[in-house]
């Protein structure tokens, strides 16, 4: 075990002996609804597989918030970078070592440094320590992520991976669908 996922577990075991004195619980009853023209910032996933059906659903989810001058933010793998060169958002692209590390997370938080995020939204259905480490150094009041042993440390609004059927369809309902 490495020295970080060796911190990653203390932290755990005190955070959960220490739940009830947590004020940053988990978030019940998000609605997008509730925050004017928010500023996201979407993490893509890691993995080369998700890319695509992740794309489809943040599609959705841009085109819901075009009427409301919300802003976006797009953390993508650089060479996937220019599949979403069709929307006008601002693209951050990373480079990422076997579907799984980010080299040089300090990079990204030196370009979004000045940047106030409402939602960070990580598509990374798996527990990713390079990813999740990034999520918790940003500053943002809704943090969205995938249920995993240590989601409980980063998210504030934690939802399930359906293996069948729209994967990301939850997203897509917990940040709105065009009409």
């Amino acid at each position: 075990m490495n020295y970080k996922l060796l911190k990653l577990n203390i932290k755990r075991t005190l955070t959960n002996s220490f739940k009830a004195f947590r004020n940053d619980a988990i978030v019940n009853n998000f609605t997008s609804e509730a925050i004017t023209s928010p500023s996201i910032l979407v993490i893509f996933p890691t993995q080369t597989n998700l890319i695509s059906e992740s794309m489809d659903s943040i599609s959705k989810i841009v085109s819901a918030h075009e009427d409301n001058r919300s802003s976006f933010t797009f953390i993508i793998d650089k060479n996937r970078a220019s599949m979403i060169n069709f929307f006008d958002i601002h693209t951050i692209p990373v480079e990422i070592k076997k579907e799984k590390k980010l080299l040089d997370s300090n990079i990204i938080l030196k370009k979004i440094k000045n940047q106030r995020f409402d939602i960070i939204l990580n598509l990374n259905v798996k527990f990713n320590l390079d990813v999740d480490t990034l999520v918790e150094k940003i500053n943002a009041e809704y943090k969205i992520g995938f249920i995993s042993k240590y989601s409980d440390l980063f998210y504030n609004i934690q939802i399930n991976w359906d293996e069948s059927g729209s994967r990301f369809l939850s997203i897509v309902n917990i940040l709105g669908e065009a009409q």
